[in-house]
């Protein structure tokens, strides 16, 4: 038995899935696993006492800072303990990680029994060469594992060891995954380089409706649970069986209210019946985008305006609200091409009688992305030098050296105050002829957070909230909203 220890930087409204899932199996093949928590405890305190044989990281590039740092100190003060760090930025760096962080190994792609088998040689006493998906320091990228095909195959995520470890487990808000995988090529996602290293392998894969509800009434019966968030790329592309018999059979075990995520282009009547059908009361379905051009050409997003709008009015006829998602400061764009996203979430809106919560984001470079390849090709951002300047949230400042910082500041005011102005219209020549052009201040951040968090909890999380329920919301969601869109661009913690 190996004893592992995964380090998170804490903080999130939902932990990590994927740890919980690697942590199951591992669980599975007779490892002991445990957390550390950097945001709320003594991590090194805490190894000092449990003597974990591994120390484990996973993150995205930009909170991979907080792993790196922590990681060299562990090192100095337990140069035994054997490290290793997976997910997207691993996956896509993983030369840099290793030497940047002083990583023992890092793990490559789906790591689910990668890593059970990485535990095996630690416990085993032996070396970590010619493990498939391991790459260690100086050594040669390895082999794949194929990608897991049958996913009802695998255990259920190792909730508890997040639940039982801090205040997620009282969150009636809990996260799911049916599937895995997604069809498109997005430029700003990694799904598409990661596709490429499993050539003629199914790449998006799905749970059955079975499996899923099981996984959900396990929960149920251990943790509060009022509202669940399925977290997939897409939840459905059609209309299909699986989408009907979830739609018969999610009423009937479990009647929650449940947030989604979907494009508009696919969206039809009849799959907006069966979501309704189904108990969904929120999708998340985003614009990028109010410039064709950006949309198509720099964001790979081949759907047309007036599909947008009409998916938008078939869930406002329904009752569904949406989050809509909006990148601004795109390479190549202008101001005004930000503010035209502004415009058209508001004509999605309000002109359509549809509620849609607009949230706004600045593009990153982000590896492994074809949006991140395009802007090292054309000299808008530098990647040889390691993403160390990148903000744990692309709704910071925009990194990309193709705008200036009067232009910079603008962009990121406005995702602030374009959420402030898709509720209220009105507002909004106020905000774009005037606020945007001022210095970034905490008042435009409260503005923000206030509207943010009204709307969610009155049109998406609409679960009778009582003031012990915002008493328990506000100080986690306030804390990790300022650290996104108002701190500093390295942060430790």
């Amino acid at each position: 038995m190996a004893k592992v220890m995964f380090v998170v930087k804490g903080g999130e409204y939902f932990p990590s899935v994927g740890i919980m899932q690697i942590s199951a199996v591992a669980k599975q093949a007779g490892h002991k696993t445990t957390l550390g928590v950097l945001s709320r405890e003594d991590v090194l305190g805490k190894i000092k006492v449990q003597k974990p044989e591994v120390v484990a990281y996973t993150g995205s590039t930009g909170e991979h800072i907080t792993y790196f740092d922590f990681n060299k100190k562990l090192k100095e003060k337990y140069p035994h303990i054997i490290t290793i760090m997976g997910g997207p930025h691993a996956t896509f760096f993983p030369e840099r990680t290793l030497v940047d962080a002083k990583l023992d190994a890092v793990c490559i792609g789906e790591g689910d029994y990668a890593f059970t088998d990485f535990l095996n040689r630690v416990d085993a006493n032996k070396n970590f060469s010619n493990l498939k998906n391991i790459m260690l320091a100086g050594g040669k990228k390895p082999k794949l594992m194929p990608l897991i095909q049958d996913l009802d195959s695998l255990p259920f995520p190792d909730r508890a060891l997040f639940y039982n470890n801090g205040e997620s487990g009282e969150n009636p808000i809990k996260h799911f995954f049916v599937s895995r995988g997604c069809p498109y090529n997005c430029t700003y996602c990694f799904n598409d380089s990661f596709r490429k290293m499993y050539p003629g392998q199914r790449y998006v894969r799905k749970r059955s409706v079975k499996n899923i509800l099981q996984e959900i009434l396990e929960v149920r019966k251990k943790w509060p649970l009022k509202y669940i968030k399925f977290y997939d790329d897409v939840f459905t592309l059609t209309a299909d069986d699986w989408l009907k018999e979830f739609a018969e059979e999610y009423p009937k075990q479990i009647g929650l209210p449940f947030f989604c995520l979907m494009r508009a282009d696919t969206m039809t009547k009849e799959i907006a019946d069966l979501l309704k059908k189904s108990g969904c009361k929120a999708i998340s379905m985003s614009i990028e985008s109010a410039n064709p051009k950006l949309r198509e050409k720099v964001l790979n997003r081949k759907m047309t305006n007036e599909q947008i709008k009409k998916a938008y009015k078939l869930c406002g006829e329904r009752g569904i609200a949406i989050q809509s998602n909006n990148i601004l400061a795109l390479p190549t764009s202008k101001i005004e091409d930000d503010v035209a996203t502004l415009d058209f979430n508001i004509e999605c809106g309000k002109k359509q009688k549809t509620f849609v919560i607009g949230e706004f984001g600045t593009a990153y470079p982000y590896p492994g992305t074809a949006l991140g390849d395009f802007c090292d090709k054309h000299g808008f951002y530098d990647s040889k030098k390691g993403f160390t300047d990148l903000h744990i949230s692309y709704h910071n400042d925009s990194p990309l050296n193709c705008f200036n910082e009067k232009e910079k500041r603008m962009q990121r005011n406005l995702t602030m105050l374009g959420t402030v102005a898709v509720r209220f219209p009105w507002a909004r020549n106020l905000i774009v002829n005037h606020l945007i052009k001022l210095p970034t201040n905490a008042l435009f951040f409260s503005l923000f957070y206030i509207t943010k968090t009204t709307d969610y909890m009155k049109h998406v999380y609409n679960l009778g909230n009582t003031l012990k329920d915002y008493l328990r919301v506000v100080p986690q969601s306030l804390n990790l909203d300022w650290s996104k869109w108002m701190g500093k661009k390295k942060d430790k913690k």
